[in-house]
């Protein structure tokens, strides 16, 4: 998902919250989690490092995938 502008942590944190209490997450997960396992998937699916560069919204190409 695409913004244009940053959604804001109070925001994360809120949808969190809601998807926690489905079940699908726990509360615990924090937005730092999400945004890592959307790169990680990214990268699986065969993503390119700069277009995951952008998603991470990174300025440095060094990552830890």
């Amino acid at each position: 998902m695409s913004t244009a502008s940053p959604v804001c942590k109070h925001d994360v944190y809120a949808m969190i919250r809601g998807a926690a209490g489905t079940g699908i997450l726990t509360a615990r997960t924090g937005g730092h989690a999400l945004r890592v396992t959307e790169i990680t998937a990214y990268m699986k699916n065969n993503g390119k490092l700069e277009v995951a560069q952008q998603i991470a919204n990174d300025e440095s190409p060094r990552t830890r995938f």
